[in-house]
């Protein structure tokens, strides 16, 4: 349920690159829409990786990468870890922490969907603990204030035996 929560406060557009496309294209593509990853989708469809803000990063280091020939398929990561719409907040932190990864594609019936990525589930936790202050803030409220009428009704209760003799 968690990333239908996530997937309801975004987009639905999924930023891609091809296999083929230059290096360039691809950074330029990052930075445009201020993401941290493309989801390369292949001639079939499919997910054949993802290029991520760090592959380019990296292929610009090594020194030897030129990013106007080089392609994607050359630097991209692979992509063996997806979520479904049904995914729990603890199953998509438990994916990204074991298999080192800030993003997973959002995948229902074979169908790319979107993508989710940490600081969508550090925003989603946030949102659950905010939420979840609210509940105790009222709660204590709440106790707060039948605390006080039972202090009156005490209070009042020596004076209406009073009254009543």
């Amino acid at each position: 349920m968690s990333v239908a929560r996530i997937m309801n406060n975004k987009v639905h557009t999924v930023i891609t690159a091809a296999p083929g496309e230059s290096v360039r294209t691809a950074a330029q593509r990052l930075a445009r829409h201020h993401v941290g990853a493309l989801v390369v989708i292949d001639a079939q469809g499919t997910i054949a990786g993802m290029v991520l803000d760090g592959d380019v990063v990296r292929a610009l280091a090594d020194g030897e990468t030129d990013t106007d020939t080089a392609i994607v398929r050359d630097i991209m990561s692979s992509c063996t870890l997806t979520c479904g719409m049904e995914s729990s907040e603890a199953e998509i932190m438990e994916l990204m922490s074991t298999g080192h990864v800030r993003y997973l594609p959002v995948i229902s019936k074979g169908q790319l969907l979107g993508i989710v990525s940490l600081g969508d589930v550090v925003r989603l936790r946030m949102e659950k603990i905010r939420e979840l202050m609210t509940d105790i803030e009222q709660q204590v409220e709440a106790e707060r204030f039948t605390a006080n009428l039972q202090r009156r009704r005490d209070a009042d209760a020596p004076r209406a035996l009073a009254l009543a003799s």
